[in-house]
């Protein structure tokens, strides 16, 4: 049985090396989704990366703590950036959601339904952005 020991007893203990790469991997992965997840088209990209990154860090973490390799550090930091990540791309992804969702032209085609006069209505009040809702609208049905 392999105690961690040298072969002599005045040998200092030898480090196994395992971990590093799935710490390193999970802490750029940490990285590149904490970027990305402030973009406000990229942020779905954002969390899914952030999601990976929390994974493969924990993964680094539990693999170096049981063979007494590196990488826990590493690892640990990926996935503290992979939740950083999650929330604050969420929560830009939510608040675009919501901005676009609860627009005055939104409502008021919402509202029209499919009754023609009160679309015009609509489109001549609120102008260019009733007619993106619209077609928006219309393509995704």
């Amino acid at each position: 049985m392999d105690d961690g020991r040298g072969a002599y007893a005045g040998e200092p203990a030898v480090r196994r090396k395992g971990g590093a790469g799935l710490g390193i991997a999970a802490l750029l992965l940490g990285l590149l989704a904490l970027a990305v997840s402030w973009i406000p088209v990229l942020g779905v990209a954002g969390i899914v990366l952030g999601l990976i990154a929390i994974i493969v860090g924990l993964v680094a973490r539990g693999r170096s703590k049981r063979i007494n390799g590196s990488g826990r550090g590493s690892g640990v930091a990926g996935a503290i950036l992979g939740l950083l990540a999650v929330i604050i791309g969420g929560l830009i992804t939510f608040g675009i959601a919501s901005l676009v969702q609860n627009t005055d032209a939104g409502q008021c085609l919402q509202d029209a339904g499919t009754d023609q006069a009160k679309i015009e209505q609509c489109l001549q009040e609120y102008g260019d952005e009733a007619r993106d809702r619209l077609d928006e609208a219309t393509t995704n049905n």
